[in-house]
This record gives structure tokens, C-alpha cells and sequence, in this order.
């Protein structure tokens, strides 16, 4: 499959509520420590039942409360789009910006690991855009995914 350049959006911020766990990569590459799959497998069970969730509603998988960059701890929260907190479930806000947004499509979870390499790939390789590490989000729509990466532009001046 040819890739796309990704493509820079500026987005105003929303709050998604859902299932919440705090977690790093090194431990997600781990089969035994990944918490990532039991998050994913916990909000398929609980979709239907939550309050903000529509059925066939956008699904989101929102990175925050980076501890440093990639290589740090961060949270990840499951769910769907809501207007106010909810105290029963975790509520995060993707705040307004930047975003580089990183396209993908076939079989899960294989065409997300390919587009988070081709992201890490990116960031290595490219300085006129840095990850803020501020907020980043997965957006499912069937077989395609859509990684929005919370980015700050540097001047060339």
C-alpha cells in the first residue's frame, strides 16, 4: 500500500470520555506487560452501555499526560466524544492546535502498528514539525484509522 504524506490540520480542542490506563511502549512491545489489548477488549464489552456512546459512533483512542516522549509513560484513554465530564469515566480534552494526521487502513491492530512506525519513522527524520507531546488521538472508522499527533511548527527565522 503507497502511504500518504501526512496532512496538517489545526483543530479546535473537544472532551472524550471512556476507559483510562497509564502506560509506555517498552511495555506494550511486551505481550506480558501490554495493557493496551485488556483496555481495547474492556471498552468493546462496555460500548454499548455507556451513556455517550452511540452505536456506530467515531471510536477514539486519545494519548495523554505525556511523562517526557515516546520513550516515557503516558495515558490512553478508549471512548467516544461528550459534551461535560463524567465522574464515572475518565475524561480527556484534546486541546486545540496543530496536528499532523497520519492515515491507515486494513486489518487491526496490524494497520495501527504500521502507521505508529511510520509516525516514529516521521518524527526521526523531520524537524519543521515537533511533537508536543500534549495530545494525540487515534480516530477508527472501520477498517481506517486517522493518528492525529499533537505538533508545534518551528519558525525558520
Amino acid at each position: 500500500m503507497a502511504f500518504q504524506e501526512p496532512k496538517l490540520v489545526s483543530l479546535d480542542g473537544f472532551l472524550i470520555s471512556g476507559l483510562s490506563v497509564r502506560t509506555k511502549n517498552s511495555e506494550e512491545f511486551d505481550p506480558n506487560t501490554a495493557k493496551l489489548p485488556k483496555l481495547w477488549e474492556a471498552f468493546s464489552l462496555k460500548a454499548n452501555h455507556l451513556p455517550f456512546f452511540m452505536k456506530n459512533s467515531e471510536i477514539f483512542g486519545v494519548y495523554t499526560d505525556y511523562e517526557s516522549d515516546a520513550t516515557g509513560y503516558y495515558n490512553v484513554t478508549v471512548g467516544g466524544l461528550t459534551e461535560k465530564v463524567l465522574p464515572e469515566f475518565s475524561t480527556v480534552k484534546i486541546h486545540s492546535g496543530n496536528y499532523l494526521v497520519f492515515s491507515g487502513k486494513g486489518v487491526m491492530p496490524k494497520s495501527v502498528i504500521e502507521t505508529w512506525l511510520r509516525i516514529w519513522s516521521y518524527f526521526e527524520s523531520y524537524s519543521e514539525c515537533k511533537r508536543n507531546f500534549i495530545s494525540d488521538f487515534e480516530l477508527y472508522r472501520g477498517d481506517e484509522i486517522s493518528i492525529h499527533i499533537g505538533v508545534t511548527i518551528e519558525s525558520s527565522d
